[in-house]
């Protein structure tokens, strides 16, 4: 039976999510916008969107509206990988030029960093090795891959941002030096 060594990290620690809380015209138009929106900025293909969920509501005035779609089955390289969620809820009134639409949306990325084992006796023996290697190589990349999933995070945010004509500021953001293009 293989087993694994597992890290996970919420890529916006302390917190662990954005959000953005929009009132105002149609703001149903995001659903449109997010699969391309998604591939553009993490470099991903179709074949990493996903839309885990979708509900809307007819029976009511203005209608309401959930979906989560989710970035995903992406690496960085053969140890790490990274998923991005997207749970997005609102209200879509009939006229798309109503001012009642309301929408609410979080946003969390998340990176994952596992090394594989065949069975338990390569386990043993290859841990401490693993994490020597870990501690003295690896981390500094994963820390960088963090740093960049973390620009392409704010990225997306204010790209829905201005899909939505919502004024924002981007964050101070610390660490390594940027590599997103």
């Amino acid at each position: 039976m293989p087993s694994s060594y597992k890290i996970f990290d919420f890529v916006l620690a302390p917190e662990d999510k954005i959000t953005i809380d929009y009132r105002g015209p149609n703001p149903f138009r995001i659903y449109g916008m997010m699969p391309k929106t998604l591939q553009i900025i993490f470099h991903g293909r179709g074949k990493n969107v996903f839309e885990d969920d979708f509900r809307w509501d007819v029976t009511c005035e203005p209608r309401d509206f959930f979906f989560i779609s989710r970035f995903g089955d992406a690496k960085f390289d053969r140890f790490t990988t990274f998923e991005v969620k997207i749970r997005t809820f609102g209200k879509q009134p009939s006229d798309p030029n109503g001012t009642n639409g309301m929408l609410y949306m979080e946003i969390r990325p998340e990176i994952t960093t596992e090394y594989k084992f065949g069975n338990i006796f390569e386990k043993v023996i290859a841990m401490p090795f693993i994490w020597l290697y870990h501690k003295l190589m690896y981390n500094n990349v994963r820390r960088r891959y963090i740093q960049i999933l973390k620009e392409r995070t704010f990225k997306l945010a204010n790209a829905i941002r201005d899909e939505l004509g919502i004024p924002y500021e981007m964050p101070e953001l610390t660490g390594a030096a940027s590599r997103v293009p």
